[in-house]
């Protein structure tokens, strides 16, 4: 005989509070570009260029905020290397 528990006692998830908000001013989209020097992505390697971007989102109705980084790297003569 199955005993069915009351829906009532169902812990439910928690509501994101101010705390939420405040933090939310950090995790600003962004861009940038930069220079990697010789050699920074292990011994030997050249130096390139990098344009990179973030972006950011709130899931789970606000619990948590995620980032997406992306980076392009490319040879000083604007060849692609990598992402």
């Amino acid at each position: 005989m199955a005993i069915h528990a009351d829906i009532g006692h169902v812990p439910q998830p928690i509501t994101p509070g101010p705390e939420m908000t405040a933090l939310a001013r950090f995790h600003t989209d962004v861009t940038w570009t930069g220079t990697i020097q010789a050699g920074g992505m292990g011994p030997g390697t050249p130096a390139m260029t990098a344009h990179g971007r973030g972006t950011h989102q709130q899931i789970q109705d606000g619990r948590w905020i995620v980032g997406t980084y992306l980076q392009d790297q490319f040879l000083v003569d604007g060849s692609f290397v990598l992402t």
